[in-house]
């Protein structure tokens, strides 16, 4: 069964993600998260497309991209869900609209993180699928393997959280009339974005100066983002609904007056 992932626990683990570097230990160093820098893109930067400034990643700034990273995905794969299901033309590029900022996002983590935010959320799912796969198909988080590498691990569970909430949305959803499916769809999303919002704001004040720019940035794309569902779900809310749902509400009145 195709998993649609959701990002609605943008923020859960954030706290767990951080906890190491706020009780007084000693920063736990991750092998994946410190990688040596690279060569100055082999020239690319000079080419075509504007250059940003440099940004260099502590190390809470690095868990906090992989968190971004695992929400970019999880966005992606919703909005490929929608763009399935959906028949609203509106919604559709409003949903590809999202899903091309997502990519980008994804893209400039990478880059910041030297490849290290792309390689751990497809490391994580492909452990994820692994483990569905075999005979026991239930995974097994090794004490040896959270010890030497909690970050790696984390990112798979912030993924597996995302994949069964999307189960739970696809079943929700399932068997809803186009124009129903448009509404709840979108009133989902908006939920889901705005906890994203929110989430975006946490890491901000989390991370270094110059990282948060690039949050503060991710989260201004949320907000414009946002305000576009909204007017749209209140043109998909004035609309009458036609066809089966239509008939829906009159059945209930029926109903009720017997």
């Amino acid at each position: 069964m195709h998993r649609i992932p959701f990002t609605r626990a943008a923020a859960t683990l954030t706290v767990v993600l951080l906890a190491a570097n706020s009780s007084g230990q000693t920063p736990e160093v991750d092998n994946e998260l410190v990688s040596p820098p690279e060569a100055a893109d082999n020239g690319q930067s000079q080419e075509g497309q504007s250059q940003e400034p440099e940004v260099h990643l502590n190390l809470i700034d690095k868990k906090l991209a992989l968190s971004m990273a695992v929400d970019a995905w999880g966005q992606i794969e919703m909005g490929e869900f929608g763009l399935s299901s959906v028949g609203s033309e509106a919604v559709r590029q409003l949903l590809n609209d999202r899903m091309e900022v997502q990519r980008a996002l994804a893209v400039r983590l990478e880059k910041l993180t030297h490849g290290d935010a792309k390689e751990a959320v497809e490391r994580a799912l492909r452990e994820i699928a692994q483990d569905r796969t075999a005979s026991n198909s239930s995974p097994r988080f090794r004490l040896l393997d959270l010890r030497r590498n909690s970050t790696a691990m984390l990112v798979r569970v912030r993924l597996e959280i995302v994949q069964e909430y999307g189960d739970l949305l696809r079943v929700e959803l399932s068997g809803k009339a186009p124009q129903e499916f448009d509404r709840a769809y979108l009133r989902t999303h908006l939920v889901d974005q705005m906890q994203l919002m929110a989430a975006l704001k946490v890491f901000e004040g989390q991370a270094s100066a110059d990282f948060a720019k690039v949050i503060r940035r991710a989260r201004a794309e949320v907000q414009d983002h946002v305000e576009r569902a909204k007017t749209l779900l209140i043109n998909l809310e004035d609309a009458p609904l036609v066809g089966v749902a239509a008939a829906k509400p009159e059945v209930t009145k029926t109903a009720a007056e017997r």
